[in-house]
């Protein structure tokens, strides 16, 4: 049986509020303190060497995320408690309603795995593997790899050698589903077929084959 790696966010969800680092009680306490989501977002993009190191535990992720937005605050002046940060990077690091799943995943998951070994391979945080258990998703992977686990994400064709190592694979036995250039490029390189997910169907051409949902493959 062939292997499908399949990636988290815009193929299994989204983000509830439309960006992955603002969650419905984050976004609501923006508003309430008249903060701009549009700096704290903007400025998120100077924490990639923060973003991207290596995380283990869910411990080790909310304190990654307290330090985000405690750096963010102060950079853009804003007197927020040490408290409310607090809370914040709780809820960012804990909560279950930041993202939404994709209507129909689980029967598609369900009808996926009668013909492949599904593998979620996902550029992430534990948080990721946690929703995926809260979800009962976790039962139809063989297996789940978070990069902030390896600290290595999709656009280092090591991570997908990791799974490739552990269970043997050949790059013509692997489908790998992504809405992103970059990891389909990774894993174009290597040999993989690629499709690039468009959920929310927007592209209108594209260079690698486009799907608007699992069902599809």
């Amino acid at each position: 049986m062939d292997y499908l790696f399949l990636d988290f966010g815009n193929v299994i969800c989204y983000p509830t509020t439309g960006d992955w680092f603002i969650t419905p009680f984050f976004e609501q306490y923006i508003k309430d303190h008249n903060l701009s989501k549009e700096d704290i977002l903007s400025s998120i993009k100077n924490y990639g060497a923060l973003l991207d190191g290596q995380y283990t535990t869910m411990e080790e992720e909310y304190e990654m995320f307290y330090t985000l937005y405690k750096s963010i605050f102060d950079k853009l002046n804003y007197k927020i408690r040490k408290s409310d940060v607090e809370v914040i990077a709780d809820d960012i690091t804990y909560s279950t309603t930041k993202y939404q799943l994709f209507r129909d995943i689980r029967e598609e998951l369900i009808e996926l795995k009668k013909k492949f070994n599904l593998i979620l391979l996902s550029d992430n945080w534990p948080c990721g593997e946690y929703l995926m258990n809260a979800w009962m998703l976790d039962q139809y992977f063989k297996k789940m790899y978070i990069s902030s686990y390896y600290g290595i994400k999709k656009d280092n064709p090591d991570f997908f050698r990791v799974p490739m190592n552990e269970f043997g694979l050949r790059p013509q036995n692997i489908t790998f589903v992504d809405d992103n250039d970059v990891p389909l490029d990774t894993a174009n390189s290597l040999g993989i077929k690629v499709y690039k997910m468009d959920r929310f169907k927007n592209i209108q051409q594209d260079k690698y084959p486009v799907i608007h949902d699992l069902k599809s493959i």
